[in-house]
């Protein structure tokens, strides 16, 4: 039995708008798991582990949070 893969996937977010990603990635029950791995005065940069299975749903995501998210989502 094989086990799946997580990648990180890691994105700057704004400071003010990372408790509503988490709420929206958590609303799609097993995408991802967040976690806020550093703070600037502006932004947070988040690190996201995505089974390999889902990447492309988790992008699809994330690029229709980018229209919702008052300010930029940078992919690092």
């Amino acid at each position: 039995m094989t086990t799946p893969q997580n990648l990180r996937i890691y994105f700057w977010v704004p400071r003010s708008e990372v408790v509503f990603i988490q709420a929206v990635i958590d609303a799609y029950e097993g995408l991802a798991r967040i976690r806020t791995e550093r703070h600037q005065v502006d932004r947070s940069l988040i690190m996201c582990l995505v089974q390999e299975s889902r990447v492309t749903e988790f992008h699809d995501v994330m690029r229709n949070l980018t229209s919702e998210v008052i300010g930029k989502i940078e992919s690092v």
